[in-house]
């Protein structure tokens, strides 16, 4: 959270961190952050557990969708976002896929 784009300052006001001016300056609110749970991933076997995996990872990708509309986004990365979401792109690169368009877009690598 404190690294992610987006991220209000004002929730670390009081701690430790928010002391350190020039780290906030730096990191806070910098980079586009993929996020994911395995918390409530799980399964009796291995396909119900990748399943939950794929879940997890979808829910992840609709998180950024609203950069689908925006111009600085190429038709192939919106098309690849679209197949992330709708479980046409394979698992496997869904990840290493979605960190390259938000590279594209933001011009900052992801943090995973």
């Amino acid at each position: 959270m404190f690294f992610e784009i987006g991220t209000d300052s004002s929730l670390f006001d009081g701690l430790a961190i928010s002391r350190e001016e020039q780290l906030c300056r730096e990191y806070l609110g910098q980079y586009p952050v993929i996020s994911l749970s395995l918390k409530q991933v799980s399964g009796l076997n291995f396909e119900e557990a990748k399943e939950g995996l794929s879940d997890e990872i979808r829910t992840e990708i609709r998180r950024f969708y609203h950069i689908l509309d925006k111009e600085q986004i190429e038709d192939d990365d919106r098309k690849l976002l679209s197949d992330l979401k709708n479980e046409k792109e394979n698992l496997k690169s869904s990840i290493k896929s979605l960190s390259e368009i938000l590279y594209r877009y933001y011009n900052k690598k992801s943090l995973s």
